[in-house]
């Protein structure tokens, strides 16, 4: 769904009889925007309440002492004051419904404190929202653009766009032809050529020999040193351009494109021998051990929250980078310390990189912390 302008948002919001937008900015349906009643009552409330009905809470605070003293002829007046007409003889209390009919000629039931926080007819509702939509339908010249946006080498074939849930015709990049729907074309992992799914299932499914296999790898420089193939999942050995030797699966090297850690790590960091390249894979592994033992010591000091933790969740990171660590030859302990320990969702962690504000002062502070709060906690277990 399109996102929603300022200038839409405070239409909708001062469409509202009296209401006016406050704030400056809007970010989405859930951020809480500052609104003014008619009365100039001033709160805060998200879009999303907004739209379902959620009003002033001080006027309904109001009007629901004054609810209490309400007949059904004062009911009936402010009905008829929105446009709407009161069918029912009887009023209980502001929660008993209400038979009403709309300007439109819809009859529906409704509480009356419903209707007083700006809730409508469901069907005059409906009725706008498919409007809405019909009025962001897509055309054939959007859906050419975007399916070469959304699938290298893809085109849409079809000359008219009707509804999402119509099929359409697309080529591949290999010059198959196949249907699909946008709704199902448009997805994130969306329905693709079916005759090369099927031709890339086939080839993952065939059997590999090793002479295959070093023929493939030959055209990279590299060498397959193993001498039988199991699987896809069984470890391979493998010797590199450079001559480094290692071993990965088959499916990890020819699906996945991983190829030789060491090279990637020595262009990476500009490490100088192999030594140091063995050095560092050590020094990693004792600080992810003294870390994930801090964490599991001292979890609701590092993890308040109780965040779940995952490769595409969220990370156990670093405040003052591993990377810095082992440059200036900071012991692992110190690294690992509860608070140089912080939860971060996966993008932001990899976006950080070697960035940090902490200086290595500081570091050594919070390890001195962290020796102190070690002590203390020995002393009362003691």
């Amino acid at each position: 769904m399109k996102k929603l302008t300022y200038k839409e948002v405070k239409e909708r919001i001062e469409k509202e009889e009296g209401y006016k937008l406050l704030s400056k900015e809007y970010i989405n349906s859930t951020t809480k925007l500052r609104v003014q009643c008619p009365k100039e009552h001033n709160y805060v409330v998200s879009l999303g309440n907004f739209t379902s009905g959620k009003r002033c809470p001080v006027c309904a605070s109001e009007n629901k002492g004054a609810s209490q003293r309400l007949n059904i002829k004062k009911v009936k007046e402010f009905i008829k004051s929105k446009g709407y007409k009161l069918l029912s003889t009887y009023y209980k209390n502001a929660n008993s419904k209400l038979l009403l009919e709309c300007p439109k000629g819809h009859k529906f039931e409704m509480r009356f404190g419903n209707f007083q926080q700006g809730q409508r007819c469901s069907v005059c509702a409906l009725e706008k929202s498919i409007k809405r939509c019909s009025d962001r339908k897509f055309t054939i010249k959007f859906v050419l653009e975007q399916t070469k946006k959304l699938a290298k080498g893809y085109e849409c074939l079809s000359s008219k766009y009707i509804n999402n849930y119509t099929n359409l015709k697309f080529i591949c990049p290999k010059g198959h032809t196949f249907t699909a729907t946008w709704n199902k074309f448009s997805k994130k992992h969306g329905t693709r050529c079916p005759i090369c799914s099927r031709n890339n299932r086939g080839d993952k499914l065939r059997k590999f020999t090793p002479e295959m296999i070093q023929e493939i790898v030959s055209k990279e420089g590299y060498t397959l040193l193993s001498t039988e193939y199991i699987s896809t999942t069984k470890p391979l050995k493998f010797k590199c351009p450079r001559g480094h030797i290692y071993k990965t699966s088959w499916g990890v090297f020819y699906y996945q494109g991983s190829r030789c850690k060491l090279c990637s790590y020595t262009k990476r960091r500009k490490f100088t021998s192999k030594s140091e390249y063995t050095n560092w894979y050590e020094y990693r592994d004792l600080v992810d051990i003294f870390s994930n033992r801090n964490f599991r010591d001292y979890y609701y000091d590092i993890n308040p929250k109780k965040l779940e933790r995952g490769q595409y969740n969220y990370h156990l990171d670093h405040i003052y980078p591993v990377s810095l660590g082992f440059k200036y030859k900071i012991l692992p302990e110190i690294l690992a310390n509860p608070f140089n320990l912080q939860m971060l969702w996966w993008k932001d962690n990899i976006e950080k990189r070697s960035n940090t504000n902490l200086t290595t002062n500081d570091l050594f502070k919070g390890y001195v912390k962290y020796l102190y709060l070690k002590e203390k906690r020995n002393i009362l277990i003691t």
